[in-house]
């Protein structure tokens, strides 16, 4: 469908789950055999008085059966039947934008979205939101790490990862040097995280976030998303024509492999 893939769930072999530009929802069940779509998950253009839902950028599942998602103009969609149907919750206004989603339990949770949203709060499964307090002001937040209801790791656009031990009564910030959009975070530990943005970002900590060690990628290209599986980190980002743009690596950057997904 010629849709870009924001956000993917692999639950097992056969079962994956995808949110696209368009407002899409893609799943399989068989490993890939065939695909089921649901075009109309992601929050309605009203503004444009149009059919065709806003993009997604972003999901969250608790099980197989009930997910949240959320992307443009401050939606967000809630399903409890695997993406069948979705149900929608306006946050804020038509010009914020979500990008994505933690939750510490099946009620509580954050999202981290543009300077319009910023980082919000819901206490009940994501029905009802509320700004988080004390952050800083026009930045926008990329994705949002909470190993608790206390303590938020937070990437931005200001090239800094901001943080907070108590719900964000204080925070504080890390310097990574330069100013990347930090667009990803994969924390494997409360204390061991990776993280990924623009002109080929690549970093890791070992503290939950306080200090980041920067390592050069083969790339300069902005990457959007990193997976810690096994062992191994995954980077992936924007495409070009004769790019190779998923890079592996099991050293924390050492050393990098490269997988081509664009055909020669």
């Amino acid at each position: 469908h010629g849709l870009a893939v924001r956000w993917l769930k692999v639950w097992d072999a056969n079962t994956w789950y995808m949110v696209t530009d368009g407002g899409g929802f893609v799943k399989t069940t068989d490993g890939g055999t065939t695909w089921s779509i649901n075009p109309k998950a992601g929050f309605p253009q009203i503004a444009t008085f149009t059919s065709q839902p806003n993009n997604l950028n972003g999901a969250w599942f608790w099980d197989r059966n009930n997910g949240i998602a959320g992307g443009q103009a401050g939606g967000v969609m809630i399903t409890t039947n695997g993406g069948t149907t979705w149900d929608s919750a306006r946050v804020v206004f038509a010009t914020s934008t979500i990008y994505n989603f933690h939750f510490v339990n099946n009620q509580f949770g954050y999202l981290a979205g543009n300077s319009a949203m910023g980082l919000r709060k819901t206490t009940d499964g994501g029905r009802t939101w509320s700004l988080v307090p004390n952050q800083r002001p026009g930045v926008a937040f990329y994705d949002v790490y909470a190993p608790d209801t206390s303590r938020i790791v937070v990437s931005s656009s200001a090239g800094k990862v901001f943080l907070t031990s108590n719900g964000g009564a204080t925070w504080d910030s890390s310097v990574t040097g330069g100013s990347p959009n930090l667009e990803d975070l994969d924390f494997v530990s409360a204390t061991e995280g990776y993280a990924t943005g623009s002109s080929g970002r690549y970093m890791y900590t070992t503290n939950g976030g306080y200090a980041w060690t920067v390592v050069p990628m083969p790339t300069t290209r902005t990457m959007h998303r990193i997976r810690s599986v096994g062992g191994r980190e995954y980077v992936t980002g924007d495409v070009a024509a004769t790019s190779t743009m998923i890079y592996t690596t099991t050293n924390r950057g050492v050393t990098w492999d490269s997988i081509n997904y664009v055909a020669p």
